[in-house]
């Protein structure tokens, strides 16, 4: 039995980055639904309501950070080790 580590560090630290990043894509997501959904509510309840206002700046911060966090994702190889067969 070949007892040698046969996962790669880099690997798994880019594996966790790339984990990172989707969570980070899921809650941002997650927010912008919620926040949509507020505002639908809004619009038709308080169509001048401040509480509006805030939630429609706070879905295009989260758009623009959401896009950030995908193009992060886009850039990280995940690269595997495969062991060697001998």
């Amino acid at each position: 039995m070949d007892t040698r580590p046969q996962i790669d560090p880099v690997s798994t630290a880019r594996l966790l980055i790339s984990l990172n990043l989707a969570i980070d894509e899921i809650k941002q997501i997650k927010s912008i639904k919620n926040s949509s959904a507020l505002i639908k509510q809004l619009e038709t309840e308080n169509p001048s309501s401040h509480r509006l206002l805030f939630l429609k700046r706070k879905i295009s911060n989260l758009e623009t950070r959401l896009a950030k966090t995908r193009s992060k994702a886009s850039r990280i190889k995940i690269v595997t080790k495969l062991p060697k067969f001998k």
